[in-house]
C-alpha cells in the first residue's frame, strides 16, 4: 500500500524535474537590460528556432565556412540599420539541411545592379538545433552611440592611444541575472556606429574557458 501511494509523488517528481531539465537557461527577461530596446525580443542563448518566429530571416544571407552559422539579417527599426547573428550548436550537415544557394541582386557602392549567389535558409527549414551567442548590431549615424551607450551601460573601458589592436572604442563586461557574462564591444569614433553583444558561453568562441 505504501509503494503505491508513493507512485504519484513520484511521477510528480520526475515532472518537475523534467520541467526544470526543460526550461532555458538563457532569457529575454534578464538580458533586456543589455539588449537595445529596438531589436525586439531576442537575447543571447535564444534557440535558433525562436529567433526565427520573432524575427523574419527569409532574406538573410548565410555563411556556413566556420564552426558556427552566421546571419547577415536585412532589419531596420528605429535606430537600428543592421543585424547580424552568429549561431552555435549545428554541424556542417545540419547547417546544409536548413541552407540552400539562391540568385541575389545587388546595388554597387556606385550604384550599379548586378546579380550574385547567397546562401538563404530553405522555405520551411526546420531548426531543431543552435542558439544565437553573439549579435552584431548597426545603428543609424544621426546617433550619438558613445551617449546612449554611456547611458545603458554606463561607464566603460577606452581604447588607449598605443594600444596597437582596434577590438573596440570602448568596452564593458556585464553579467546578466541569467548568469550569462556578456562582452559588449562598441565601435563609435570616425563615423562607425556599431555594437557588438558577445555572450561568453560554453563551447562558442567566447568560451569563458577559452578566452
Amino acid at each position: 500500500m505504501k509503494k503505491i501511494a508513493l507512485l504519484p509523488f513520484l511521477l510528480a517528481l520526475i515532472a518537475t524535474s523534467v520541467f526544470a531539465q526543460a526550461k532555458p537557461k538563457f532569457n529575454y527577461a534578464a538580458q533586456k537590460a543589455i539588449i537595445p530596446a529596438d531589436l525586439g525580443q531576442v537575447y543571447l542563448g535564444m534557440p535558433l528556432k525562436d529567433l526565427a518566429a520573432r524575427i523574419d530571416i527569409s532574406k538573410a544571407e548565410a555563411d556556413d565556412r566556420f564552426d558556427w552559422l552566421e546571419l547577415q539579417i536585412p532589419f531596420a527599426k528605429g535606430n537600428v540599420t543592421g543585424l547580424v547573428v552568429r549561431v552555435h550548436g549545428l554541424s556542417m550537415e545540419e547547417k546544409a539541411e536548413i541552407l540552400r544557394e539562391t540568385r541575389v541582386k545587388k546595388e554597387a557602392a556606385n550604384g550599379a545592379v548586378y546579380e550574385t549567389d547567397v546562401k538563404q535558409i530553405k522555405p520551411g527549414a526546420v531548426f531543431s538545433k543552435g542558439f544565437v551567442y553573439s549579435m552584431y548590431v548597426g545603428f543609424k549615424q544621426t546617433i550619438d552611440l558613445k551617449k546612449y551607450l554611456d547611458g545603458v551601460y554606463g561607464k566603460g573601458t577606452e581604447r588607449t592611444a598605443d594600444d596597437p589592436y582596434h577590438f573596440y572604442d570602448t568596452q564593458w563586461i556585464k553579467k546578466t541575472q541569467d548568469g550569462l557574462v556578456t562582452m559588449i564591444r562598441a565601435f563609435h569614433k570616425d563615423g562607425a556606429r556599431d555594437l557588438q553583444l558577445l555572450g561568453m558561453i560554453d563551447g562558442t568562441e567566447w568560451d569563458p574557458g577559452v578566452n
